[in-house]
């Protein structure tokens, strides 16, 4: 979220695609023998950064400030800005 709010987005999204941060088909961590299964603060945390990414914060302007421009189509539905 850091290197989304500062215009790094292509950071932010290397940072959320990062090996050591997976998730199985159902949206669950995989762990190993980082973490334990399921250690559910680590989904709402990639829930909450794809949502402020998409559709923005406090202060933050244009359609998906968090993504990269090139690339990306984003689209978003009744969310409200992150603070």
């Amino acid at each position: 979220m850091s290197a989304a709010r500062n215009g790094e987005t292509e950071k932010a999204i290397e940072w959320l695609l990062h090996p050591l941060f997976e998730f199985d088909d159902v949206g669950m961590p995989v762990g190993g023998v980082r973490v334990p299964t399921p250690y559910f603060p680590g989904s709402g945390s990639l829930l909450y950064a794809m949502a402020m990414m998409a559709e923005g914060w406090d202060g933050s302007e244009g359609a998906a400030p968090g993504f990269p421009k090139a690339g990306w189509e984003v689209r978003t539905e009744g969310m409200s800005k992150a603070m």
